[in-house]
C-alpha cells in the first residue's frame, strides 16, 4: 500500500541502531493517513553502527583523525 511518496518516521534511529534489529517504521502520505509496519536493520555490525551515527564514513574518518 506504499506510493513511495510518504514521509517515513523510525523513531529511536536518530543517533544509533542495535545491529540486526527490528525497527518500526511511520508512513504518512499526503492526505495524513499513517501505516506502521517492521522492517530488518540492514546495520549488521558494530562498525557500520559507528559509521551511521556520524552520518557516512567520510565525517567518521576525519572525526578519527581530528581526535588522534
Amino acid at each position: 500500500g506504499l506510493t513511495g511518496e510518504e514521509t517515513f518516521d523510525i523513531p529511536g534511529a536518530a543517533n544509533s541502531v542495535d545491529p540486526g534489529s527490528i525497527i518500526t517504521i511511520t508512513a504518512t502520505s499526503e492526505n495524513g493517513e499513517t501505516i506502521e509496519f517492521e522492517a530488518l536493520c540492514r546495520i549488521d555490525t558494530d562498525i557500520e553502527n559507528e559509521y551511521y551515527k556520524h552520518r557516512g564514513l567520510l565525517p567518521y574518518v576525519l572525526r578519527k583523525m581530528i581526535s588522534d
